[in-house]
């Protein structure tokens, strides 16, 4: 998965307004190659595009959020519900912060929920259980998991103008003196609205991100080696029984729950992203859980998604 998907989001994130003093700038539009007339009976050298790697996802710096306008603060009423809703994406829970994430019109995942587990603290701790605070704002609405332990944000947007198969983004922010292991579950669904038919049960494919070996000073820049579905950071594509319906789950930095061998005994697992969070090396940053879905034969393709 490239950048370019975490950079479509928080284009998103500007454009919805939800960044406080958060400006876009227009793309830069490279250069194109200068080609040389070549002399008389030689042949002009053919321009080449430069190779472009890509990049892996990563956690983005804590910035401000949008403080202005009309707020509603409370404490967690865990059996209520609340709704983040967009032109092309909503998220559907209850105040606990489980819930459902639409990329319309295309139901994406449900049951989504949150474990840690704290370095020292041999107990797991369910997250959704210590929800303590939700705030609702007009383009965002955050969640607080509180802990004597830690403090974990879950805030939620649905931005107006996104790109293609894209349309909600949730960041998670992490507060902890001690390492600690946040386990994130959910259901693939892959269900359009109605009167679509239902495309079936998705299937799980983890695609680890390619990640190239070092360079040397003065060595040619290696190939970058294909991604595999194997352990390693990367994303989920949830593959439905019709070439034309996909979608991708991702959070920078996790890890795939359990991959079970396609010549297992059919069982249910859970689908999980595993995230290893160091106060180090992670405190002040967000974790994006990012989220797409294509509706044509040639965007849903594991190769395609990635590019996304």
């Amino acid at each position: 998965m490239s950048f370019r998907w975490f950079g479509v989001a928080l284009a998103a994130l500007a454009a919805c307004g939800a960044v406080e003093g958060q400006t876009t700038s227009a793309p830069v539009t490279p250069a194109p190659p200068v080609v040389q007339a070549a002399p008389t009976g030689q042949v002009a050298p053919v321009p080449t595009s430069p190779v472009v790697p890509v990049a892996p996802l990563a956690a983005v710096a804590r910035f401000p959020l949008n403080k202005d306008g009309l707020m509603i603060r409370r404490q967690v009423e865990a059996g209520q519900p609340f709704t983040v809703a967009g032109p092309r994406g909503v998220v559907l829970g209850r105040q606990d912060g489980t819930f459902e994430a639409w990329i319309l019109p295309v139901k994406l995942l449900s049951q989504f929920t949150i474990e840690a587990e704290v370095e020292g603290y041999t107990v797991p701790i369910d997250l959704n259980a210590a929800s303590a605070e939700i705030e609702v704002r007009p383009d965002h609405t955050t969640i607080t998991y509180s802990h004597i332990a830690f403090t974990v944000r879950q805030t939620m947007f649905a931005p107006e103008s996104t790109s293609d198969g894209t349309g909600a983004v949730v960041l998670f922010e992490v507060d902890s003196v001690r390492p600690m292991d946040l386990t994130f579950r959910f259901r693939p669904e892959m269900r359009p609205m109605w009167p679509e038919p239902d495309k079936g049960t998705p299937s799980v494919e983890w695609v680890r991100e390619p990640v190239p070996p070092p360079v040397r000073p003065g060595d040619a820049a290696p190939p970058v080696p294909p991604s595999s579905s194997s352990g390693g950071p990367g994303f989920y594509v949830l593959h439905t029984d019709f070439p034309d319906l996909a979608g991708a789950v991702a959070i920078p930095g996790a890890q795939p729950g359990i991959l079970a061998p396609y010549q297992e005994r059919p069982q249910v697992h859970p689908v999980e992203l595993k995230l290893h969070f160091d106060p180090k090396r992670d405190a002040g940053k967000y974790f994006p859980l990012l989220m797409a879905v294509a509706q044509t034969t040639p965007t849903a393709t594991s190769a395609a998604l990635e590019a996304k």
